[in-house]
């Protein structure tokens, strides 16, 4: 069996977080996460939504890929993580799951309108999910279409869905 190289974690530039303002007219603030430090909260975000409430099995949620990717966390005004986002260097964005106390306010929208930015910035053209059945519509609001057929992952039904993003010059603090 032949094993694939792993791939370099993505050199993405540091990306603002929401400002202060923009945090206490929502709610929540979204900041860049570091897999590093930020594991723990990203594991049990992620546990809850996924293994607990979805019943997916943990072996199959937490794949190895996590140290490659660049990470979200949105928190409380009282600094709880209460959401989590993630996306590949290929602009693959993924394992995004909002606490259920949390869900309809914007959290889940906010991270991944973050995301796409940030692939913005970074010049991908395109950035791709595979969207559970259940959350297709909310990526289509945002502007993903669906590419190929529903496919089967983890045992629940999911589409391949897309959408091209602006791409935005560095900024100049950078």
């Amino acid at each position: 069996m032949r094993v694939a190289a792993v791939p370099k974690r993505p050199r993405f530039r540091h990306h603002t977080p929401m400002t202060d303002d923009a945090a206490h007219a929502t709610g929540f603030l979204i900041a860049r996460a570091d897999w590093d430090t930020d594991a723990g909260a990203i594991r049990a975000i992620r546990t809850a939504v996924f293994v607990d409430e979805q019943g997916i099995d943990a072996e199959l949620e937490f794949d190895g890929s996590d140290p490659d990717c660049v990470h979200y966390l949105a928190y409380d005004m009282d600094g709880h993580a209460i959401a989590t986002a993630r996306m590949a260097a290929d602009g693959r964005i993924g394992r995004m799951a909002v606490l259920p106390d949390y869900r309809n306010q914007g959290v889940g929208s906010a991270l991944l309108l973050s995301l796409i930015e940030l692939a913005g910035e970074h010049r991908l053209d395109e950035v791709y999910v595979h969207a559970q059945e259940s959350a297709a519509s909310f990526y289509h609001q945002h502007g993903f279409i669906a590419t190929d057929e529903p496919f089967q992952e983890a045992g629940i039904t999911h589409y391949s869905m897309s959408r091209f993003c602006e791409t935005f010059p560095p900024r100049e603090d950078e």
